[in-house]
């Protein structure tokens, strides 16, 4: 029980409150599900180990979705796989899943099932796992599951008759599915291809897509294409300017906006985009000043300009400091404030 419990805690932690924006390094990953027909479960296999290595898909393409062995007194041996493009470069910590199935309540058709990953593996599965669909899972590996493209976080043997499906999906808890990667702190990268297996007909199979990524503008002035967390975490620590943008299409540069600290207004600078600067998306950050409804604070330099040193800034045409600072609670008037800015 104490293990199970601080499990939970650590899964907390890792995957927080509920699923983070944007995209990671495992996103456009899938959870699919697995068989082989070639032989039928037997206690002597491991499906963690040989017998995995001896049945794995090469590709998505591979992957097995009909099952043509269980009946009433055989066993069919079923994975839960996570699947990643081949151009993904995945980090796993914790899978965040639950499923869906139509095999007869209490009735002993689900036989045996455990998780998969390395040494310290654990999971937190709801009361009811697995027969009750309404129950969610979640396996934390005891060490990351690094550049590794298909593997198992899960397997049953089960037995079946014709008509019987499985299907991996969101955990009922939360609503959603995740793979949370190796980063520091972990991202969370939310989950939406799925894969069905069916007993005596075919089953479907999404496949996984290669990761989104996007223009980051880098504290040197330059740009670079790269992954949400990659390019706003630690060492980068760039600027992230949406989904599916270019470097051709980023004018990345120096943004001194204001910022408050305590009762005091600061004159700082960050290397974004243009238009990141220029249009109010500063909005995000709260570090504007609200005076009469309107916001004050963002001046963009040139493309390729770096903030420099805070004694450098004040130099600078674009970061001029120290600037008059209105109080937001006393009347002033729009062309007043444009003045500062001149």
């Amino acid at each position: 029980m104490s293990k199970r419990i601080l499990l939970g805690g650590m899964v907390i932690l890792l995957i927080g409150a509920g699923p983070a924006l944007g995209a990671g390094k495992n996103d456009g990953g899938a959870m699919l599900i697995h068989t082989t027909n070639a032989e039928a479960y037997t206690s002597s296999m491991q499906p963690c180990g040989t017998t995995w290595d001896q049945y794995a898909p090469a590709t998505c393409e591979d992957v097995v979705t009909q099952a043509d062995l269980g009946s009433d007194s055989v066993r069919q041996l079923v994975w839960y796989v996570a699947a990643f493009h081949p151009d993904a470069d995945p980090g796993v910590t914790v899978v965040f899943f639950g499923h869906n199935h139509n095999f007869p309540p209490g009735e002993g058709w689900l036989d045996t099932w455990n998780f998969c990953g390395p040494d310290g593996t654990l999971e937190v599965a709801d009361a009811g796992w697995p027969e009750d669909v309404n129950a969610g899972n979640s396996v934390a590996f005891g060490a990351p599951v690094v550049d590794d493209h298909f593997f198992p976080f899960y397997w049953f043997a089960a037995y079946a008759f014709d008509g019987i499906f499985m299907e991996i999906g969101p955990n009922p808890t939360g609503g959603y599915a995740s793979f949370v990667s190796d980063d520091n702190p972990g991202f969370e990268d939310v989950i939406t291809r799925f894969g069905t297996l069916r007993f005596y007909e075919p089953g479907e199979t999404v496949c996984p897509v290669a990761p989104t990524v996007g223009a980051c503008c880098l504290p040197d002035g330059t740009c670079a294409i790269l992954l949400e967390p990659e390019c706003e975490q630690q060492p980068t620590l760039g600027q992230y300017q949406g989904d599916d943008t270019t470097c051709d299409a980023i004018s990345c540069g120096a943004c001194c906006y204001w910022r408050r600290q305590e009762d005091s207004f600061f004159r700082s600078c960050v290397v974004t985009g243009m238009t990141d600067c220029e249009e109010g998306s500063w909005a995000q950050w709260k570090r504007w000043i609200p005076v009469q409804g309107d916001s004050v604070g963002s001046n963009w330099s040139t493309a390729g300009t770096e903030c420099g040193t805070e004694e450098e800034r004040e130099t600078k045409w674009y970061c001029e400091d120290p600037l008059e600072i209105p109080n937001p609670t006393e009347e002033t008037s729009w062309g007043r404030l444009k003045s500062l800015f001149r």
